[in-house]
């Protein structure tokens, strides 16, 4: 968070980090912190196994607030 304003730095880095022992577990926790998020003005991102790494880490560098991981 910016000292500031209070608002997220997304250079930063996350706020929270979930980490999950499956793929599919990772993605039903992104979908309810997705729908907790929402409404405080947040966004999640579920960082997988079988989805291209460089793809991922370019998602990242948009700034997300909590990212639920494997």
């Amino acid at each position: 968070l910016n000292e500031n304003n209070g608002q997220f730095d997304p250079t930063g880095g996350p706020l929270g980090i979930v980490l999950a022992p499956t793929h599919e577990l990772a993605e039903q926790i992104n979908d309810i912190a997705r729908n907790i998020c929402l409404p405080l003005g947040l966004n999640s991102f579920a960082l997988t196994g079988g989805f291209s790494i460089n793809d991922q880490a370019l998602t990242l560098n948009h700034g997300y607030h909590i990212i639920v991981a494997t």
